[in-house]
């Protein structure tokens, strides 16, 4: 949300980028370490310098997350999640945004695409 306000045109591009990362990737470790990159820069990109330093400091469980994301529904799922988000942004759409988050969060922890079982 931070971000959207004041991201530029050029760091909407970085951040598309990464997201192609994801998609052309040809292995799930090269899939995790594009998406990683496209999470790291919108941290960056928000201006505060906290969130960075906290989503680094989440990096190993939140790969091993993604990791299981693509073992499960392949890695074109995690390029939908991560267009999807970039859209958003490119369009410079809050509420949209909070909405994907909210819906891909959800999705991996009760909806269609869970990540983890009882």
């Amino acid at each position: 949300n931070l971000c959207i306000d004041r991201i530029t045109e050029e760091e909407i591009l970085q951040l598309h980028n990464h997201v192609e990362k994801i998609r052309t990737a040809s292995s799930i470790e090269e899939a995790v370490n594009g998406a990683y990159a496209f999470q790291n820069a919108l941290a960056f990109f928000s201006g505060n310098t906290l969130i960075p330093l906290i989503f680094h400091s989440f990096r190993a469980p939140v790969s091993t997350m993604w990791e299981r994301f693509c073992m499960l529904y392949g890695i074109h799922a995690l390029y939908e999640n991560n267009f999807g988000l970039w859209e958003h942004i490119k369009n410079r759409d809050k509420e949209g945004a909070v909405a994907w988050i909210n819906t891909s969060i959800g999705e991996s922890i009760h909806g269609s695409r869970e990540i983890y079982f009882e």
